[in-house]
């Protein structure tokens, strides 16, 4: 939708959106909700990412205040992919440790944390 706009109406409209970005992960946020916040954070990315290659005059693509108001909300999701990640790890290695899952079970889940830990990558493109 943003490429079909054109520049500069895809920079208002993601500006005019933004909002309701931030409200979306900051409610996964609270209900610590990681699978929400990586789709928010993946989402507003690829905006980013789409404006960032279409548009070559205007590259105002957030105002200064959006900006300031996605760092706090950018660790926020990292520190919450990074608990899970941390929870799960303990959970896997108890587990191990009795004996309670083979080998396949293990590379699922080390598999499971891989993909969890993907929205630090995008939060990384997010801040530059």
């Amino acid at each position: 939708m943003l490429v079909a706009v054109g520049e500069p109406k895809n920079i208002e409209l993601n500006q005019s959106i933004f909002a309701q970005y931030t409200q979306s992960l900051e409610k996964a946020l609270a209900r610590h909700d990681e699978n929400s916040a990586k789709i928010m954070v993946k989402a507003l990315a690829n905006n980013l990412r789409v404006l960032n290659k279409h548009n070559t005059q205007r590259r105002d693509f957030l105002t200064q205040a959006q900006i300031e108001s996605l760092g706090p909300l950018l660790k926020a999701t990292c520190d919450l992919v990074a608990s899970v990640k941390s929870a799960t790890k303990i959970v896997l290695s108890q587990t191990k440790k009795n004996f309670e899952m083979d080998e396949e079970d293990v590379e699922r889940i080390k598999e499971d944390l891989a993909k969890m830990t993907t929205v630090t990558t995008q939060v990384m493109e997010l801040t530059g």
